[in-house]
């Protein structure tokens, strides 16, 4: 988990399943050494454009499995939010998957005991610029 702060600002973001890289699964070194040939071990849990594309800039050769689920918007715990996002996307990926090395996430900004997830459309992106405006 990363947590990022300045002015109340929190930045949180949980990546979960990199634990699953032990036993029988492939270790990380291995899975970033994979070439295109071989089957990706490596999988994402997440439709996300740049969690794609910051593994391809990696080189590393994974498996795009986006699922859907039903996330929550806690902010009076906004980590628990987020674990609970990340690992409720761990769960369908692991069924799918169960020997792979699974990475999901969720990311969302915590600014004057608010959260803030993806905008819905420009209007609200803007809304949520103008929140932050002169304040972070």
């Amino acid at each position: 988990m990363f947590v990022f702060s300045e002015n109340s600002a929190y930045f949180l973001t949980l990546l979960s399943g990199i634990s699953r890289i032990i036993g029988s699964i492939p270790t990380l070194a291995t899975i970033l050494s994979m070439s295109d040939t071989h089957t990706p071990s490596l999988v994402l849990g997440s439709a996300s454009p740049r969690r794609r594309a910051l593994l391809r800039r990696l080189g590393v050769c994974f498996e795009t499995l986006p699922v859907e689920t039903r996330e929550i918007h806690n902010a009076a715990d906004p980590v628990g939010t987020v674990v609970h996002n990340a690992l409720a996307k761990q769960v369908p990926c692991r069924a799918l998957r169960p020997d792979a090395c699974i990475i999901t996430a969720d990311t969302l900004v915590w600014f004057d005991g608010r959260l803030f997830g993806k905008p819905r459309d420009l209007d609200e992106a803007a809304d949520f610029l103008r929140a932050f405006s002169g304040r972070t």
